[in-house]
């Protein structure tokens, strides 16, 4: 797997903003948190996107949509 932070040029963390349209990107930088591979802000942002699209994702289901 790729390490999104080496590829990163730019110091600044992207957002839960950023991370919650790019969900897969999230959960990259996510097991690289876990792994120790990714550092930072991008970890916790990274991770709240990910709670915020499966909480949307599971109150769509539970109201049919």
């Amino acid at each position: 797997m790729a390490q999104p932070s080496a590829a990163r040029q730019s110091s600044e963390a992207r957002g839960v903003q950023y991370f919650g349209g790019n969900v897969e990107e999230a959960r990259e930088v996510v097991e690289g948190c876990r792994e120790g591979s990714v550092r930072g802000a991008e970890c916790a942002n990274a991770e709240e996107a990910i709670i915020k699209v499966e909480a949307e994702e599971r109150r769509r289901r539970f109201l049919g949509q």
